[in-house]
């Protein structure tokens, strides 16, 4: 498992969140939940993340962020702040269109702030992991068309393992 680990920090409705570490899919259940909660309760006005201590981010974890940004924009009409200091991490979300659906600073980290571990949790099933992966790749396809294309394939064969 890789050596990852999801914190954050809230004052009032604005949360701060950082990812630390080589971050996948099969770390990622906790943090899931814990961001769908922050949406489906509308649990925040503001949200920071920050991924200078991110080492590598899969395109599961990006959907999660993807579908946070989404809501953002959609919802409070505001991007989310992404900070990322690490060229490579950087240019993966670059890659994925993340500069038009978050403000990416390269420069600067989130000041340091007492942070609490997100609750670590694993996928009850596989049929759960799967829906995760399937749902987290659907917000990516829907950034923009470029996405669309380039997750086309991948949405594709993961609705037919659904089946």
């Amino acid at each position: 498992m890789p050596n990852s680990q999801y914190l954050y920090a809230n004052d009032e409705k604005t949360y701060y969140i950082k990812l630390v570490g080589g971050l996948s899919y099969i770390s990622c259940a906790g943090f899931k939940s814990f961001t769908d909660k922050l949406l489906s309760e509308d649990l925040a006005e503001e949200i920071y993340f920050d991924l200078t201590k991110t080492t590598s981010i899969d395109s599961t974890n990006l959907g999660i962020l993807a579908k946070c940004a989404l809501y953002f924009v959609n919802k409070k009409k505001t991007k989310p702040i992404i900070y990322s200091t690490n060229r490579d991490v950087t240019l993966v979300l670059s890659k994925n269109s993340f500069n038009t659906i978050f403000d990416i600073v390269t420069n600067d980290e989130i000041p340091p702030k007492e942070m609490s571990e997100v609750l670590a949790a694993r996928f009850e099933d596989k049929n759960n992991l799967n829906k995760t992966i399937l749902e987290t790749h659907e917000a990516l396809s829907r950034i923009n068309e470029s996405n669309k294309l380039k997750y086309k394939d991948v949405l594709q064969l993961l609705r037919f393992k659904r089946n």
